[in-house]
């Protein structure tokens, strides 16, 4: 029981709510609790993808972890969503490289890249990455972001657009990388206002400082109002056990991508799952390696980003299919899943405003991690986006 309230515990704390549920990657899959001394060699354990490891140092102290699978033409760059590392491409790459040269990238605080104690706003964790291009004269790539790596497409695409060809987004272009002036973002609503109280210590009657806090206060007020009914109805269609890993699942690497696949609607590649977790002494999956203030630190440097410079096109579940919940109130899951929907479907019409010229593809009952659970589909978008004058 207690080994299920940790796993519990971690969840809330790293979905945070519905507002960045499966923003989130694979940490939201309930994981294990940190324990101590569970980290053990991984015997003869080989990666089997194609690819060559190399490590680039992008500031003093810190180097990320760059994957080459090769391939000719139009240089393209992988972005994993948060909890994820460059291997979580090790399957999808592969399948790119007879059109492309394919790259990924681990952001910091993830998997061999370097740990550093602070650098995880969006746009540092953007500056990351133009410093690989520079390191490894990539020019003009095409960058692909899955999920939170939707923040570092905008960060490069609104500040470095003449380093880049075009951006895609898989279940990216969320608040965190298109900000919505006119329904706004609890989180980065609430961050703004935080900081306008910050400045009004120091400035308590400064009208030009009231008028904007007057101006933020209301936006917050609309966001909260979206965001409560979301959670809300995330709380209302949950019922039973969490249905996360069981001792089963944990007892091997190759019986927790199981268990994942059937979470993400495909498996992941069993290096990001070795990339992700510690190996027990006794060769089970253990403890997640990144610590949890790496999340914290990147949930909360989320930036505000407007219309990018650059070609985008954004592949989207809509509607989303959220996988395996056998505990779940089918009628309220049903309710709590047209709130999403409808959710998505504003944050789409809004991006398309702001990007007049984006391509937006809609996929009925994908995943989250789309790029597994349609990847052919996928492929085939990307491929035409980026041949495309």
């Amino acid at each position: 029981m207690e080994r299920r309230n940790k796993h519990s515990k971690f969840l809330q704390t790293h979905f945070t709510g519905a507002l960045r549920a499966l923003a989130i990657s694979v940490s939201v899959l309930i994981l294990p609790a940190p324990s101590i001394a569970q980290t053990a060699p991984a015997a003869a354990w080989k990666d089997p993808s194609p690819h060559k490891v190399q490590f680039v140092t992008v500031e003093k102290g810190v180097k990320l972890e760059v994957l080459d699978w090769g391939g000719k033409g139009q240089p393209v760059v992988l972005l994993a969503g948060l909890g994820n590392t460059a291997h979580a491409f090790d399957d999808f790459a592969p399948k790119l490289t007879q059109s492309f040269h394919v790259f990924g990238i681990t952001r910091r605080g993830f998997g061999a890249s370097s740990v550093p104690s602070s650098g995880y706003t969006a746009d540092r964790l953007g500056d990351d990455v133009i410093a690989v291009l520079d390191s490894l004269k990539i020019n003009k790539p095409v960058i692909i972001g899955h999920s939170i790596a939707g923040e570092e497409l905008s960060s490069i695409g609104t500040r470095y657009p003449q380093r880049i060809s075009k951006l895609i987004y898989l279940e990216a272009a969320k608040s965190y990388a298109y900000y919505d002036k006119q329904h706004g973002d609890y989180r980065l609503d609430a961050t703004t206002l935080s900081a306008d109280l910050d400045s009004a210590k120091n400035n308590p009657y400064d009208i030009k400082l009231m008028n904007k806090m007057q101006g933020d206060l209301l936006i917050l007020q609309k966001s909260l109002h979206s965001a409560k009914l979301v959670i809300q109805a995330d709380i209302d269609a949950r019922s039973g056990p969490s249905g996360g890993p069981t001792d089963a699942d944990l007892a091997s690497f190759a019986a927790m991508q199981k268990f994942v696949a059937r979470q993400v609607g495909g498996p992941l590649p069993e290096a990001e799952l070795r990339q992700t977790f510690n190996r027990t002494s006794d060769g089970k999956v253990g403890d997640q390696k990144t610590p949890s203030f790496v999340y914290d630190a990147i949930l909360n440097g989320e930036q505000k980003y407007g219309a990018v410079k650059a070609s985008i096109l954004d592949i989207e579940a809509v509607p989303k299919n959220t996988g395996s919940q056998p505990n779940a109130n089918r009628a309220k899951l049903a309710a709590a899943q047209a709130v999403h929907t409808a959710q998505t479907l504003t944050q789409i019409k809004a991006l398309r405003a702001g990007n007049p010229r984006a391509k937006v593809i809609e996929i009925p009952n994908a995943y989250h991690y789309i790029y597994l659970s349609n990847q052919a589909t996928v492929i085939q978008a990307i491929k035409e986006f980026i041949k495309l004058n």
